[in-house]
């Protein structure tokens, strides 16, 4: 992790859920299809028993209990998630970050979490501006806002790597097959303290 060299924009990550591509007269039902990402700790993750959890998928059991409306969960990785609920295969997102871009398609609840992208590096590595990331191996999540917001503006978009999740992404950087990601600060500390990982 970089100390004080955090990206300094911060930038709507919501847990909660947003309602997105209702084309039948926002019309009301009983249960809906939720997608996300299945392995985003502590947001939403599959658990080791196949069982979808997290802090987004609590706060939609706790709406459950106060309405009645029930949920279905199809976490995936996260550009197919992406993909289902422009295709309309999902009715519901949980944890997608704001962008202008994805507002084109997706309506999104007022945001109740805001988080910063932090850059992820293996130790030990020269390093001290962020130019100097151009010499290194980049790993990015496909879909991920990151590429649009900050890799591409700042000519990183190269010499990369395309992972199925950002835990996937720390453990490359920790066993030296890659050299750093952008990543949200919790869901990057979440995966260093839960597996000790030293070389980050």
């Amino acid at each position: 992790m970089l100390k004080n060299k955090a990206m300094t924009k911060s930038i709507y990550f919501l847990t909660l859920l947003f309602i997105g591509y209702f084309q039948v007269s926002n019309a009301q039902s009983d249960e809906y299809i939720v997608g996300g990402d299945f392995d985003y700790a502590p947001f939403s993750f599959i658990d080791k028993n196949g069982k979808p959890e997290g802090i987004s998928i609590e706060i939609l059991n706790a709406l459950t209990e106060e309405t009645g409306i029930t949920f279905k969960y199809n976490l995936s990785e996260w550009n197919k998630a992406i993909s289902y609920i422009q295709s309309e295969k999902t009715a519901i997102i949980t944890g997608i970050i704001f962008s202008k871009e994805r507002e084109k398609f997706v309506d999104f609840t007022y945001p109740i979490h805001t988080e910063n992208y932090f850059v992820f590096i293996r130790k030990n590595l020269p390093f001290s501006e962020i130019s100097d990331l151009d010499n290194y191996k980049l790993m990015v999540l496909e879909g991920d806002v990151s590429i649009d917001k900050y890799l591409i503006p700042m000519g990183l978009y190269k010499n990369y790597s395309v992972v199925k999740s950002l835990p996937e992404a720390l453990a490359a950087i920790e066993w030296g097959r890659a050299d750093y990601v952008l990543a949200p600060y919790s869901v990057g500390m979440t995966e260093i303290e839960k597996n000790k990982y030293k070389n980050i």
